[in-house]
């Protein structure tokens, strides 16, 4: 009888301590999981922001081509520069929310590349209202801006 008084408060400081054991088991599962499934769903909207990116980018190489074709063959340009533009655009709102789920070297680099398409719309908008008299002399002043524009782009 003595035996199992004394054996009593024995086991039940060995059943707590396996209950503590197991709790902090438990809390670090589950804090283990959150932070594998916030992970996640920064890959996943990561993923979403750069193909969004992508996609804008490549709308807007297309339509700058096409603007490019147009006033080499001297064809009407407006709707042409309109489509440039509102790509333009698509491309900077896809690139607002990058710093947000990115880096901060992505976010650098997509502010980069915005001021680099920028640039060329800007370029191309000039190139299409240039007044045909003085068309030679602005139209080097807009190939060396652009050729700038693309040093500062182009990876060392």
């Amino acid at each position: 009888m003595l035996g199992a008084a004394a054996g009593g408060p024995a086991g039940f400081r060995a059943a707590k301590q396996s209950a503590e054991v197991a709790a902090r088991a438990l809390a670090e599962q589950v804090a283990g999981q959150a932070r594998y499934e916030r992970e996640q769903w920064v890959r996943q909207e990561q993923r979403q922001v750069y193909g969004d990116i992508n996609r804008a980018y490549g709308e807007l190489a297309t339509a700058l081509s096409a603007l490019h074709a147009a006033l080499a063959e001297r064809r009407p340009v407006q709707e042409l520069v309109e489509r440039v533009e509102e790509r333009r655009l698509r491309l900077s709102v896809a690139v607002g929310p990058t710093a947000m789920p990115g880096p901060e070297e992505v976010d650098d680099v997509a502010c980069a590349l915005i001021g680099a398409t920028e640039a060329f719309v800007a370029a191309y908008r000039e190139l299409a209202v240039l007044p045909r008299a003085d068309e030679p002399v602005r139209l080097d002043a807009v190939r060396e801006r652009v050729a700038g524009r693309r040093q500062m782009c182009t990876p060392a």
